[in-house]
């Protein structure tokens, strides 16, 4: 009972997030900010729940490298997907804006 109880426990608290995945498209907008880094991304057509578009903060691990896949895909005119998480919005909107999980190139 004490092996059920401490698993229960542990399940628990692992924190859950929602991710969604945009429609397949094009970047419609590219927006970086001065002061903390941030960066805005809008597609032709945003997801259901980040309906006005998806953001990248500095001080995520994988800024670099999510920044690089953005920047060529819209140079390019490459097709992407983004998933983004649902509950972490972007403060500097009020606005649906949910922070990025990753992004896939497609063609």
């Amino acid at each position: 009972m004490k092996k059920y109880f401490t698993f229960l426990i542990l399940l628990l608290s692992f924190g859950v997030s929602a991710t969604e995945e945009s429609p397949t498209g094009l970047i419609k907008r590219i927006q970086a900010y001065s002061v903390h880094g941030d960066v805005f991304i809008s597609m032709e057509t945003n997801g259901q729940q980040c309906s006005t578009g998806y953001f990248i903060d500095k001080v995520s691990p994988g800024y670099e490298s999510i920044l690089s896949m953005l920047l060529a895909a819209y140079q390019a005119n490459t097709p992407i997907s983004i998933f983004a998480y649902e509950d972490q919005r972007w403060s500097g909107t009020t606005a649906p804006v949910c922070k990025i999980f990753s992004v896939v190139y497609a063609r």
